[in-house]
């Protein structure tokens, strides 16, 4: 289960975009939001430590990701790179393997 001190826990607020920070896009956003978490070209090690379930964990950031598809510059087909590079992170970390 997720923690407070985990990096996963940035994800357990619902995102929130202020046009009058530095980012142009709601896209901009999410995805510089993502690499501060996951880092950019992280190597799986790094980034499967932080792979955890609950609100805390896989479970928030999937329902961040779901609210952040809402906003009309993020689409499936940019968040695709970044999510399928977690999926087996998750289903390993699981024991199990799954696809999108």
């Amino acid at each position: 289960m997720g923690c407070a001190d985990n990096a996963l826990a940035a994800f357990s607020q619902e995102p929130y975009f202020n046009a009058d920070e530095d980012y142009e896009s709601e896209w901009e956003f999410v995805d510089h939001t993502l690499n501060r978490v996951f880092g950019y070209g992280d190597v799986d090690e790094q980034i499967a430590e932080l792979i955890c379930r609950g609100p805390l964990g896989i479970d928030g950031l999937i329902h961040w990701l779901e609210v952040c598809l809402t906003w009309p510059t993020v689409s499936f087909d940019l968040l695709e790179g970044k999510i399928c590079t977690l999926v087996p992170r998750y289903g390993s970390e699981r024991g199990d393997y799954w696809t999108i």
